[in-house]
Parts: C-alpha cells; structure tokens; sequence
C-alpha cells in the first residue's frame, strides 16, 4: 500500500493517518474490530503490522501513546523522548544484536559530530583526507543535520521488530526467501515514525538505509521520499548512515557469528556491501578504527 509524507502537528487527527500507521495504532491499542475497515493491504503486510505492533506492546508506554493518538489527544511527550523508549523496551528485549549495533553506531556518530564541533560546524569535517575533502567541499552540515544522522544511528533498524521474534538470529546464512523477507524492515519504520511525530529527515534515513546501496525497499513508500533523499546535503548523511551500517554490521558481534571479523577483513568486503553506493566515505570508517573510540568499540 502507498503512503504519503505525514504531517508533524502538535495536535494530529487519527482519521489523517496513513493506513499502516491507523492499522498499528489500532492493533496496539485492541480494537481488532476496527481493524476489518482498513483496506488495501497483502498478506504480507499485514503479518509485518501485526508483527510490529506485538513487539512495540512489550512496552505500556507505547500502549498509552496509541490509545492518545486514537483518541486525537495531546501526547505527553514527544519523538525524543518515546524512540528512546522503543530503543531500551521493545528493541533490546526483541534483538540485543541490534540495540548494541544501534548504540555503537551512535558513538561513532557523537565522536565524529565532535571532532567537526571543534572545527566550529564552519565546513564539513574532511577527516584528514584530501580526496573526502574534495567530495565535500561545497557542503555545510549544521548542528541539526548531525542531530537528525545521530537520531537515524540510534533507530534506523526499529523496523526490524516487522519480522517475528527470533528472526534475526538465525545461525548461518539466510534462505532466498528469509533475505526476501528481511527487505521490509526499512519500511517498517514509516508507521513509527508517523505515530511519534518523527522527522521526515530521521524517518527518511531510516527507511532508506539500504535503498543506495541495495536498492531497497523500491517501492511507494520509499517513491514519497524520493525529493529529500536526493537532496544533495542529505544524500550525504544518507551515505554517512549507510557506510557506518555495513561497517558495523561486518565489523560487530553477532549472535549467530562465530568469528569476529578484523578491520582488514571488513575492509576487503566492504565495497561488495556498499554496491552501487560507491566507496567515497569509506575514509569515515578509516578514521574510525585508527582513533580510541574505534579500539573501544572493536576490541578484537
């Protein structure tokens, strides 16, 4: 099913809501029978939004918030202070592989964010490389624009809880039809963010985080997103999040991996996992192992 960009209000009406954020809300919220009236989706999707909603009901915050938002009430708190919720309540208890990943991610991002403070935010950081600093030349990134990529570190991958507990940690590789299956969780962010009041840029970042390099989800969906993720300030950041994905992804502990992969190892597969993204901001995670946060977060 098609969504359309949501509007961010301190006061939202219910019935304005895209159809999988109304589905969510009414499915955390118990009104089963209420679900039958909502239109227009698959098999699949459905099993995706009903997943996602049994996982964001470990936690009774999440509950109250869906009951305000049907009932068109002022929430209490805002996306800052209901995502970090999701993060420790819901993510955490769902996959901790994924929470870590999250949190290594986000300090990455805050040392990065500091070194470029020091700078004055008065151009972007070049990171001691000549060639990045040519990529970048004509770019400014702005206190905000690390704030929405720290954001999208720490909750880019909260669409996986659209999959069944247990999913991700399968050992060994995955089937065809589980790397099929596991393509959704971008997307699964959008009723998330929507439901919180969530940044279009911080909801963009996280719905296309694989949409450079692996091409997905290529739907409608990410078709809505298309005017500010080319966008050529955040087509950066969106490379930034990107690269620090994979790298992590290779270079973190995983549950079902038996073997911890050196930064040599990464580094040798980390174009095959960038794909048609390109390796421009590869010097990021250059930088990255050579520097104390690197030794702290992969000690191996």
């Amino acid at each position: 099913m098609d969504s359309v960009l949501y509007a961010i209000a301190p006061e939202r009406d219910f019935t304005l809501y895209n159809p999988q954020t109304q589905y969510l809300i009414l499915a955390l919220t118990e009104r089963f029978k209420e679900l039958e009236r909502i239109r227009g989706f698959t098999e699949t999707e459905i099993f995706h939004l009903d997943c996602l909603a049994e996982n964001l009901s470990q936690s009774l915050s999440i509950i109250e918030v869906a009951e305000c938002l049907y009932k068109n009430q002022q929430l209490k708190w805002g996306w800052k202070d209901l995502l970090p919720v999701v993060l420790a309540d819901c993510l955490y208890p769902f996959h901790a592989d994924s929470y870590l990943h999250s949190v290594r991610m986000a300090e990455i991002v805050k040392f990065l964010q500091e070194g470029h403070k020091q700078r004055g935010f008065a151009n972007f950081p070049d990171f001691g490389n000549k060639d990045f600093a040519e990529i970048t030349r004509n770019l400014m990134m702005a206190e905000d624009d690390w704030a929405c990529l720290l954001a999208a570190a720490y909750h880019h991958d909260g669409g996986k809880m659209g999959l069944k507990k247990g999913f991700w940690d399968k050992p060994g590789k995955f089937t065809p039809k589980e790397k099929e299956c596991r393509k959704v969780h971008p997307g699964m962010f959008f009723p998330i963010g929507e439901m919180f009041g969530v940044p279009l840029k911080v909801t963009a970042l996280a719905i296309a985080h694989h949409y450079l390099n692996l091409g997905y989800p290529n739907n409608g969906l990410i078709k809505c997103f298309q005017d500010i993720i080319f966008e050529p300030k955040f087509k950066v950041i969106l490379i930034m999040l990107t690269t620090l994905d994979c790298y992590d992804g290779m270079r973190g502990p995983r549950e079902y991996r038996v073997d911890l992969f050196s930064h040599d190892q990464v580094m040798e597969n980390l174009p095959y996992e960038l794909g048609q993204m390109g390796t421009d901001f590869v010097p990021l995670v250059e930088l990255v192992n050579s520097s104390a946060i690197g030794q702290q977060l992969y000690p191996h």
